[in-house]
């Protein structure tokens, strides 16, 4: 998964981004705050929904409670 590395720990673009949905954001907004490219915040969003990080919903992303575990635990 690009959102995970191989020992289990959140990638950089992954913290970056999930620390911004925080505040339940449109990936547009994401990648203006973050200047992240678009791209990449599409691409990452699609890998943290499909391992239960994170969910959209009417154009904004949440983190599930799983996602947010998950950064506490990086952040840490």
């Amino acid at each position: 998964m690009a959102c995970i590395n191989a020992d289990g720990a959140l990638t950089e673009a992954a913290t970056t981004l999930m620390k911004v949905i925080i505040d339940h954001h449109s990936l547009e907004e994401v990648a203006s705050i973050t200047d992240i490219p678009l791209y990449l915040v599409r691409a990452t969003a699609r890998d943290l929904i499909d391992t239960g990080l994170a969910f959209e919903k009417d154009g904004s992303f949440y983190l599930t409670d799983l996602g947010s575990e998950k950064l506490k635990q990086t952040v840490a």
